[in-house]
């Protein structure tokens, strides 16, 4: 039978063996707070429970535990996971990287926000573009030939800067002919990234020219078959407006860039001679004016009019058919001449085959209708206009974290350091502190008594920049002696990005004394201002000596460190001062 027990029993450092946990059908009641952690079996649901002072608990339920449970121990955790749909799990709240991989089988979209498939791309721009390929700009375009070896320093009147690209369409050697980048005056061409193999040779291809005999015009590449860099021969040709002048010619103004036909009047167009026999109105509809007729003096003869004159039939017929003949010519003189002054645009426009509206007094609604001044200008007001620096850009390829950055003339996709780089080389104000070498534990001693056996301390280093202006500075370093006497320290450099040493150039030394025995800490500031005469790498060294017999040191701790500081003070101004 159970025995009760008054006391705990401690069973530290034994094994309670074939124990059976107070096994029960039911989970006991009545039980209070006093009985929390009370543990039995339920042999009808086969949980092990505990009394946590208020309920009984499941002691093995999950949600009664806290803590992690490794996905290895969940049988079926892979396969339930893996059977989601990737539209049952909940939106993402920040962007989500595929890790370089690509989304395959994906539909073309349809709405504004939808993820484009590379077909649509493709097809959108093949319908945009018309077969034309942006290049980019060049900053000349020149038919003469030039030197691929040693170009000179100015191409068509433009002098050149490193990188600038440039278009030669009459070279000698006709597969020389496309766009290449100016390096130096005497240093080869290159070809452009854009423009290297027959892959990026691309018939159709187009660059806006910047300066010289051809600026503000556009190049357009006209060989059709295709093309192996540096071996087919390449054509270009130069499209824009290249200047040419216009005269109004009869019912035509030219306010300006604007051609504006001018109606005369009767909301027609009239024939610009003294034969005006038809008219033309808005509707398309040809009128017939009535030829007016001359007045016939009283007894005088009709012109034309010949006496008769009897003749042999033959020869009356031969005179029958010049009478003929003369009449028609006569007849079709005036559209004759007609036809000659206007041209065939001009005849076709006075024929009866032309029965549209001149003048159009509202806009278009259907696709082959007519389109008005004012329609055309409204859409051009609503579209972005060709700019060359949106082109420019739009033919660079950046990576991740570019910035673009208008450089030497030309766009470039640029890094955040190369940007930074140039941000500093134009500004003239300060940078404060740009290196700081730093210790926290006292120099070894030394007994030399000269600069040249000096024992050295800290090393600081720094890349500075032609032109600017930094000081060098050992603040409040902590000197002591073992006796009263006199302790050296200095700062000594090199500017070759060499280690400096003790006997390198001084930019500043101190001797400092000591009054008291035993070994008390002081402290002295060392500073110097530097100017580099070009880019270079400075390496600060301070040390100390023993100036005096005894024994000399630096001390430092955390809470006073020995230092040297190089501060960037900016633009270096030159002498400014007055000496007296």
């Amino acid at each position: 039978m159970a025995r009760r027990f008054a006391t705990s029993i401690d069973l530290t450092g034994f094994s309670l063996l074939g124990a059976l946990l107070n096994p029960v059908s039911s989970d006991p009641a009545g039980l209070g707070t006093q009985d929390a952690g009370r543990v039995w079996f339920n042999t009808t649901t086969n949980k092990l429970m505990v009394w946590n002072g208020t309920a009984a608990i499941d002691f093995l339920a999950r949600a009664n535990h806290t803590g992690t449970q490794l996905a290895s121990t969940i049988s079926d955790l892979a396969a339930t996971v893996k059977a989601y749909r990737l539209d049952e799990f909940a939106v993402p709240t920040v962007d989500v990287s595929l890790g370089g991989k690509k989304i395959t089988n994906q539909a073309d979209p349809t709405g504004p926000q939808d993820s484009a498939t590379k077909n649509y791309v493709d097809t959108q721009l093949s319908g945009l573009s018309s077969g034309l390929v942006i290049k980019g700009s060049v900053r000349v375009a020149t038919s003469t030939n030039v030197s691929t070896s040693a170009p000179g320093a100015s191409i068509d009147g433009i002098t050149m800067v490193a990188g600038d690209t440039i278009l030669l369409m009459g070279q000698t050697t006709a597969s020389q002919n496309g766009p290449w980048v100016w390096n130096g005056a005497a240093a080869a061409l290159t070809r452009p990234s854009n423009w290297a193999n027959g892959a990026t040779a691309t018939p159709g291809a187009f660059w806006d020219v910047r300066e010289g005999t051809n600026a503000d015009l556009f190049a357009l590449f006209t060989t059709d078959t295709a093309v192996t860099i540096g071996t087919t021969s390449a054509t270009f040709i130069i499209r824009g407006n290249t200047g040419s002048s216009y005269t109004a010619g009869n019912g035509i103004t030219l306010p300006g860039n604007a051609i504006t036909v001018n109606p005369a009047s009767g909301r027609g167009w009239h024939r610009p001679d003294d034969h005006r026999r038809h008219l033309l109105d808005l509707r398309g509809e040809r009128h017939r004016q009535p030829r007016p007729q001359r007045p016939r003096c009283p007894g005088r003869r009709p012109r034309g009019h010949q006496p008769r004159v009897r003749l042999h039939h033959r020869a009356a017929r031969r005179v029958r058919l010049g009478v003929l003949r003369r009449e028609q010519r006569r007849r079709h003189a005036p559209g004759r001449a007609r036809r000659e002054r206007l041209g065939a645009a001009g005849h076709r426009l006075m024929s009866r085959r032309f029965a549209q509206s001149i003048l159009l007094p509202a806009a278009p609604t259907v696709a082959l209708e007519a389109a008005t001044k004012g329609y055309v200008d409204a859409g051009d007001a609503a579209s972005q206009p060709l700019d060359v620096d949106l082109t420019a850009i739009a033919a660079l390829s950046p990576s991740d974290d570019s910035v673009m950055q208008r450089k030497a003339g030309s766009w470039a996709a640029r890094t955040i350091a190369q940007l930074v780089t140039d941000l500093v080389a134009a500004w003239t104000g300060g940078l404060g502190v740009i290196a700081r070498g730093r210790r926290t534990t006292s120099s070894t001693t030394t007994t030399a008594t000269s600069a040249g056996t000096a024992q050295k301390v800290l090393e600081a280093s720094a890349t500075l920049k032609t032109g600017r202006l930094y000081r060098i500075t050992a603040p409040n370093v902590g000197y002591h002696r073992t006796t009263a006497g006199r302790v050296g320290l200095q700062l000594t450099y090199t500017t070759n990005n060499t280690t400096p040493g003790v006997t390198s150039t001084q930019l500043n030394w101190t001797q400092a004394q000591t009054y008291d025995a035993g070994d008390p800490v002081y402290g002295a500031t060392l500073s110097a201002t530097y100017t580099p005469a070009s880019n270079q790498t400075l390496r600060v060294l301070l040390s100390v000596w023993s100036v005096t017999t005894g024994t000399s040191g630096t001390y430092a701790d955390a809470g006073w460190p020995t230092e040297i500081v190089i501060e960037d003070l900016g633009v270096d101004p030159g002498n400014t001062g007055t000496s007296f």
